[in-house]
């Protein structure tokens, strides 16, 4: 019975430790997308805006094909 703790507190380290790893990497991918866009606002905005509407285009394609 005595494994078990311990156990228990090496799977939520490791927990905390991938989560940390995470975090860290998503703070760091926002802020070069931050850097990016300020950079670039204008073509990020004709960026989205083709986003959407090719995927408006594929949503309405597969209304017509099905």
């Amino acid at each position: 019975m005595k494994n078990k703790p311990n156990r228990q507190d090496e799977l939520e380290q490791l927990g905390n430790r991938i989560n940390g790893f995470i975090t860290d990497k998503s703070k760091f991918l926002a802020q070069k997308l931050n850097r990016f866009y300020k950079a670039h606002r204008q073509q990020t905005i004709y960026i989205l805006v083709l986003f959407g509407l090719f995927v408006l285009a594929i949503n309405l394609l597969s209304f017509y094909i099905f």
